[in-house]
């Protein structure tokens, strides 16, 4: 895979740039997520994590809803509204006032503090927060794609297939 380093890219590339020129339209998922977590990880751009993290996470829920139509509850669309409503909050806070960003610093805080509590080591309280970010943006870009592309649109595996892979055949 050719390097996706921010860095790397053409100034007006760049996920932070396209925001602040007006262009979210041209925001890939992935880039959207790597604003938010900033850095890669040893080996992986942050860029390349966020595709990881977006490419089947989410995906098996809308899955299971195809093939049992009773089997998706509310409680299952909660990362996909996470996702929605942080993204908005993002994106007012840099363009219209910059406390629309305090949700989402008190979410991030109450994972802090409650790990922090629960652990008694800054460490593990320091990474508890990106690691429920990307938990919950993962799962719940996954959720949103899987469903525009499966439910919305009417794409993807059939029944007959998607049973099939579930028996491991």
């Amino acid at each position: 895979m050719a390097s996706k380093l921010i860095k790397d890219l053409d100034a007006g590339d760049r996920p932070r740039e396209k925001v602040l020129a007006g262009r979210l339209k041209d925001l890939t998922n992935a880039e959207l997520m790597a604003l938010l977590f900033a850095t890669g990880i040893k080996g992986k751009s942050v860029i390349e994590l966020c595709d990881d993290i977006l490419r089947d996470n989410g995906n098996p829920r809308i899955t299971l809803k195809l093939l049992y139509p009773g089997s998706l509850k509310a409680v299952h669309t909660l990362p996909a509204i996470f996702v929605l409503g942080s993204a908005a909050l993002i994106l007012l806070s840099i363009f219209v006032r910059w406390w629309f960003i305090l949700p989402l610093a008190a979410y991030v805080t109450a994972v802090f503090a409650a790990a922090l509590a629960s652990t008694r080591s800054l460490k593990i309280a320091a990474l508890a927060v990106p690691s429920s970010l990307i938990q919950l943006w993962g799962y719940g870009c996954g959720f949103i794609k899987a469903f525009v592309i499966k439910i919305l649109l009417g794409r993807g595996r059939d029944e007959a297939e998607e049973i099939a892979l579930r028996k491991g055949k």
